[in-house]
């Protein structure tokens, strides 16, 4: 599997992508897999980009050795992956990808709007940035597939050890292969150019909340202009581009002020902002309160008797 799938010239095509999953089916599939949880695991020095992206996402090493960090059972695991073994997260799980290695990663991500098929491959060096080539369907995976990742996302969350992973993640390839194989960019009724522009925009933020990013940026990173950007966000969700990201960023910090312990600072830096005190303002001016409030009054309607 290795050779075959490390091999083929890389491409952002369709067809490319089908010939990956119908090669890697071919040797078997996933052999292996471990299931990353849900809770943000500790820093540590040397420590690379974390990520908790809300919906599934599929990592496969195709070839080299792949470090990753990732949580279970509320504890930080730290793993090298090789060949034929793969990394399930699902949604807001939390990970962390360590570009030290001769690596090709083969991923899936399973968007409300559409399935992401991506390639990394990367060359050790000075200054790591692999380079994703990547696919979008015009729809999402239904059905059975959707199915499946249910189960999977119950699988990772409760029981992450579970025999039956490597079997459930191979029939989600096989069903993945299908929707890729169905797949009409140009079929009817699929979505106009600035529905699939601002897919893209927001596609963005959600695996970059966390930056430091901003209008300039994210119209520089995806070939666009910030006056469009602002265009697009306007009359996709009648509000600015601005307002966008920061409902993004305000999401993820209340499903972690409901979900874990964590203190101010390192809460602020997982939802995307520079300090403490910012993010306490910038969630006031959102919700009308304190993070600290929000997480308060939490707790006493979960004490609150016949709960």
């Amino acid at each position: 599997m290795t050779a075959r799938l490390a091999l083929l010239p890389l491409r952002k095509d369709r067809a490319y992508f089908t010939g990956l999953l119908e090669r890697l089916l071919a040797a078997g599939g996933v052999r292996d897999v471990v299931a990353a949880g849900r809770i943000p695991g500790e820093r540590r020095p040397g420590d690379q980009r974390e990520v908790a992206l809300p919906y599934p996402r599929l990592m496969i090493v195709a070839h080299g050795a792949q470090h990753f960090a990732f949580t279970r059972h509320g504890r930080r695991v730290d793993a090298v992956l090789t060949p034929g073994q793969a990394i399930y997260a699902p949604p807001s799980a939390w990970t962390m990808d360590f570009w030290e290695r001769d690596v090709m990663v083969l991923g899936l991500v399973f968007r409300p709007h559409f399935m992401r098929a991506l390639v990394y491959r990367h060359h050790p060096g000075p200054a790591p940035d692999p380079t994703p080539y990547a696919y979008h369907t015009t729809r999402p995976l239904t059905g059975p597939g959707h199915a499946l990742l249910l189960a999977l996302d119950s699988l990772a969350e409760t029981r992450p050890e579970a025999a039956a992973l490597p079997d459930l993640l191979t029939g989600l390839l096989r069903l993945s292969l299908d929707h890729l194989r169905a797949d009409d960019p140009h079929g009817p009724g699929t979505s106009g150019r600035g529905v699939r522009t601002w897919q893209r925009v927001v596609d963005y933020l959600h695996d970059h909340y966390m930056d430091p990013i901003n209008r300039k940026t994210v119209a520089d990173a995806l070939g666009l202009h910030p006056n469009y950007l602002s265009t697009l966000a306007r009359q996709q969700t009648a509000e600015g581009f601005q307002a966008v990201l920061e409902g993004i960023r305000i999401a993820t910090a209340q499903r972690l002020l409901r979900e874990t312990d964590l203190k101010l600072q390192r809460l602020a830096a997982l939802s995307g902002y520079g300090s403490a005190s910012y993010f306490s303002t910038a969630f006031r001016r959102a919700t009308g309160g304190s993070p600290e409030q929000y997480r308060n009054q939490l707790r006493i309607s979960q004490a609150a008797p016949g709960r």
